[in-house]
């Protein structure tokens, strides 16, 4: 189980703010990632939309991973 109240308040906020006009369902998500500073992987189209047209580019879809595991 993750914590999510271990997550500090300032990675909170800028989760908050990469979701407001995307999902800010999927904030926590988007915390945890930050927070660990690792990729988030999601098959959400819609965060993957969003997030990309704010310059994230640590989003992982699965094609994205195929195309990687591929190669190797």
């Amino acid at each position: 189980m993750i914590d999510l109240e271990a997550i500090r308040e300032s990675t909170w906020e800028k989760a908050m703010e990469l979701t407001k006009d995307v999902d800010e369902f999927d904030a926590p998500f988007i915390a945890l990632a930050l927070e660990m500073e690792s990729p988030l992987w999601t098959g959400d189209k819609k965060l993957v939309k969003g997030l990309s047209k704010k310059g994230i580019d640590w989003i992982l879809t699965t094609d994205i991973l195929s195309e990687i595991r591929n190669k190797g």
